[in-house]
């Protein structure tokens, strides 16, 4: 599997989407807690948010496709992701929160069903095989991105957490989008 370069291509944006992303929600419901003094639970049901956007992706989806096309899904969910963690570094609270959370749940999926769909297609005769190396890397980028945003968030705080990802989040969707766009379909 590893000797075909599409394989490598799709783990390698797996990795760093899993840490970026994954890494950075698992702080969220505590930043809310600490900075805007909201109780633990109330953090918590804001971070359901995160849901509510990808119900509102999974409704939309058929439409977003015949407006962006599958390569401007990546950018959409980009921007997205830049934007809600743009908010809670300005702006923690009950509210903002909630539509910070929203809007990180449609940057998510838009990014992670764009790349997902690519690793059904990077091994069409072993299928169950490459999506079973496809979600071992996410979860393994997901620990890899908890174990570091834990680490930063204990020393300097969230906003050093979200702006890294709301930094370099950005690169792997470019990537996908360029790795979108050439892939035959």
């Amino acid at each position: 599997l590893l000797r075909r370069p599409a394989v490598i291509v799709v783990l390698a944006l797996v990795i760093p989407e899993g840490i970026l992303m994954y890494g950075t929600y698992a702080l969220i419901a505590t930043d809310l807690h600490l900075r805007a003094g909201l109780s633990l639970t109330v953090a918590g049901l804001v971070m359901a948010m995160l849901g509510v956007g990808g119900l509102v992706y999974a409704a939309t989806v058929r439409r977003l496709l015949d407006r962006l096309g599958r390569a401007g899904l990546p950018v959409l969910g980009a921007v997205c992701h830049v934007a809600g963690l743009s908010i809670l570094i300005v702006a923690p609270g009950l509210v903002t929160g909630m539509a910070a959370m929203f809007l990180l749940g449609i940057g998510f999926y838009t990014v992670h069903t764009t790349l997902q769909a690519e690793a059904t297609q990077m091994i069409p005769e072993a299928r169950g095989l490459a999506l079973s190396l496809f979600a071992g890397c996410f979860f393994a980028g997901q620990a890899i991105g908890v174990a570091w945003a834990g680490w930063t968030f204990d020393r300097f705080g969230a906003a050093p957490v979200f702006a890294t990802s709301a930094v370099f989040l950005p690169v792997v969707a470019w990537q996908i989008r360029r790795m979108v766009r050439v892939a035959p379909r």
